[in-house]
């Protein structure tokens, strides 16, 4: 058995990749009936329920490399000094986000799967494989929508740098450029104490480069005429 020993004296909850609510409609769908109960309302047969019940979803997840799974020993915050043992199930954590995990657990002697926000009754280890193959197949398909983007915006970054090097020879202008999530940030060589910064949005990329030009040489004759200007978001109550 692999046992993860895990003494926590505060467990928090688990943050999940997927949104909440697309794990609560798995849920609502999923879990819908009369949660299993131990064969007798002692601890040692619910350990040993909750082991076999671990083997088993051990051994029909197996062929899911991105899925781990533990039998662990914790403690709550309500019950500090007080062991409980329960099954984990986590997703590797891929790109930049977190992990979906699940925790599964008797509470009075019902069996319960739980999230941080969520929790339902486990009728049979059947709807625990359905609820990892559902969220396999949302992960994968919300993976492949990031990698699409990924490439699109690599592209779009490309033809911006290409423009902007052939203003800064048209303009005669000095400029760095910084490469975030949605945007590229363009650094703009004003002076040797000053400097204009254009954001240009990747979803907004062809209206920003057919007017950037123009917006360069007048940011470049404010500076020359000592006058600058600022952009802010105004806040309203």
């Amino acid at each position: 058995m692999c046992e993860k020993e895990v003494i926590s004296q505060n467990i928090k909850g688990i943050s999940l990749a997927l949104k909440t609510h697309i794990i609560n409609k798995l849920f609502n769908s999923i879990f819908t009936g009369q949660p299993i109960t131990p064969p007798e309302s002692n601890e040692r047969s619910r350990l040993t329920f909750l082991n076999q019940f671990f083997t088993h979803l051990q051994d029909d997840l197996s062929d899911n490399s991105s899925i781990k799974i533990y039998f662990m020993k914790t403690t709550t915050q309500s019950h500090p000094f007080k062991y409980r043992h329960e099954i984990e199930i986590c997703y590797q954590d891929i790109e930049e986000y977190e992990e979906d995990c699940f925790r599964i657990f008797f509470q009075e002697d019902k069996l319960q799967i739980q999230t941080k926000e969520l929790t339902a009754y486990v009728n049979h280890e059947n709807e625990v494989l359905q609820l990892m193959k559902s969220i396999t197949t949302k992960r994968n398909l919300r993976d492949q929508k990031v990698q699409k983007k990924k490439k699109v915006n690599t592209l779009k970054k490309t033809f911006i740098e290409t423009k902007i090097k052939s203003l800064s020879q048209e303009y005669q202008f000095s400029y760095r450029i910084q490469t975030q999530t949605n945007k590229i940030k363009l650094f703009i060589e004003l002076d040797d104490q000053q400097e204009g910064i254009i954001d240009i949005p990747y979803h907004q990329f062809q209206n920003c480069i057919e007017k950037i030009g123009s917006l360069i040489h007048d940011i470049q004759k404010c500076a020359h005429y000592g006058m600058s200007f600022q952009i802010k978001t105004r806040i309203t109550k």
